[in-house]
């Protein structure tokens, strides 16, 4: 204490002697007045410190000071998914032709919408080790986030299809068909435990060789059910398992981000008035916006990136006989919270809808097959993606002529302050305000520092314009939805009548 004291009374002492010899230059020489400067910031450290401890920097110059755990993670550069040309495909089938044994390579790929139960009850998929699953005919039905980083994202838009033409991507993928013939060829002495060496050169991690486990999964019966296939990847380049580690980090804080934010907006939106409008909106029961109504017998409708079902359950509530509704989203979690809350329309029944919950990258509907539904939905779902014009393309695909697909957002001029006002009006009204506060905080929180950089990144006439390059016609839109706070659009996929006379003024 009696040092730090002294300390002051030093810098005081030179404080003063150089704001003197800076007076005696006639206030020309601006050294002496820096060391004055300097010793007085010294001598009053403590007072300075306290000061900056009562005050709310933050707040005075709206900035934000992350503590560790709050800050947001970086995010991985999105690649798009590695894709073989027409020329490379045709040249590896005609090797894979050589191999008239191998297991599956007959099979049909199965229709989502057909061939749903084939989805069901599948082993979980550890996160940290890139992993996929088979059914018992050799067709992909998941995979998980470290398989993708690894292997490029090169399974995307492959499920329900053979695996056979996603070996084509290995380095030594002949070598693994005369392994597949050899060992999977006689269906009655299929192995328990399958081992073998797979090669890959990524674009991320470059080369590696990988130990690949595929494990048999029995049914109750001892029936051949599926696959269960994991791979422990050995790097050329030692640096490349910590970079893969790194990455895996990044998307789990991302995965336990959207986890939290989804458990807690699903709290106080179900109570909101201002979102309650919105889903009205979105299905064409409001002055808002104006759209067709969904009318006829056994629909077919696609809630894509559903999330934990609000606008899935409402949708399921359609007087329309023999409706079903396809609940899709990649996330496991959100597809948990989904069939608890709309459990009661998952059995199917004569009397009411059916909800089919679908875990499926939206980007790549494989599976679902082309102009078999009616029509399209995607709430709030757009800015998350990092190739939304890829989802607009397959939800074109997908769609009937004359069918719509419709959908919500945020737009560049989206006034988050403005919009969580209303959500807390709406919540103070209805009673939930207080019990639903940290709920809300937390929501308002992670909008305002984790998705600002995707939720402001588009104007409607930006929308607009990847509808149209998808093929889409422009039918109806709002920029009033959602407190004035978020845009909708319904697009129309056109039939013959409009392919023989589109014109620009059809996208006014």
């Amino acid at each position: 204490m009696r040092n730090g004291l002294a300390l002051k009374l030093i810098a005081i002492v030179f404080a003063i002697a150089g704001l003197v010899l800076y007076v005696r230059g006639g206030l020309k020489n601006n050294a002496p007045l820096a060391l004055t400067i300097f010793c007085l910031l010294v001598a009053s450290a403590d007072q300075l410190a306290a000061f900056v401890k009562d005050i709310n920097i933050a707040q005075i110059f709206n900035v934000r000071f992350w503590n560790r755990a709050d800050r947001p993670p970086s995010d991985i550069i999105p690649t798009a998914p590695r894709k073989l040309s027409e020329e490379e495909v045709s040249d590896k089938r005609k090797v894979a032709d050589k191999f008239t044994d191998l297991p599956g390579r007959d099979s049909s790929s199965f229709d989502i919408i057909d061939g749903v139960e084939s989805l069901r009850n599948l082993p979980g998929l550890e996160p940290m080790i890139p992993a996929y699953l088979l059914d018992s005919e050799f067709r992909i039905l998941d995979w998980n986030e470290a398989f993708s980083l690894v292997f490029d994202n090169t399974m995307e838009g492959r499920r329900g299809v053979n695996v056979l033409e996603w070996t084509f991507f290995l380095d030594n993928y002949e070598e693994i068909l005369k392994t597949g013939e050899r060992d999977f060829s006689n269906t009655e002495k299929l192995p328990y435990i399958h081992r073998e060496e797979v090669h890959y050169t990524s674009r991320r991690y470059g080369s590696f060789v990988a130990e690949k486990l595929a494990l048999r999964i029995n049914g109750e019966e001892g029936e051949l059910e599926g696959w269960y296939v994991r791979l422990q990847p050995r790097f050329s380049e030692p640096s490349s398992n910590r970079r893969l580690l790194q990455d895996l980090i990044i998307r789990l804080r991302w995965e336990n981000i959207w986890r939290d934010y989804s458990l807690c907006y699903d709290r106080i939106l179900t109570s909101s008035h201002t979102y309650r409008q919105l889903l009205n909106s979105i299905m064409g029961e409001s002055d808002l916006i104006e759209m067709k109504p969904l009318l006829g017998p056994r629909l077919q409708i696609l809630d894509l990136g559903a999330g934990t079902g609000n606008l899935t359950i409402k949708l399921a509530q359609i007087e329309a006989p023999g409706i079903t509704i396809f609940a899709i989203d990649k996330s496991d979690m959100m597809l948990d919270i989904l069939r608890r809350k709309c459990s009661k329309y998952i059995e199917p029944s004569p009397q009411r809808a059916r909800i089919i919950p679908i875990k499926q990258d939206i980007t790549s509907l494989n599976g679902i097959s082309s102009d078999s539904v009616d029509r399209v939905f995607m709430n709030n779902v757009l800015y998350t993606l990092d190739y939304p014009q890829e989802a607009m393309r397959e939800a074109y695909r997908v769609l009937k002529p004359g069918g719509l697909l419709v959908l919500s957002g945020p737009k560049r001029d989206t006034k988050l302050k403005v919009l969580f006002n209303q959500l807390k009006r709406d919540l103070k009204n209805s009673g939930y305000y207080e019990s639903h506060r940290k709920d809300f905080e937390k929501v308002e929180f992670i909008n305002t520092h984790y998705l600002s950089s995707r939720l402001f990144r588009w104007l409607v006439s930006d929308v607009i314009s990847m509808g149209k390059q998808a093929g889409f016609m422009k039918v109806a839109s709002t920029e009033k939805a959602y407190a004035g706070q978020a845009m909708i659009l319904a697009f129309e996929k056109p039939g013959s009548e409009f392919d023989s006379g589109s014109t620009e003024e059809d996208w006014v």
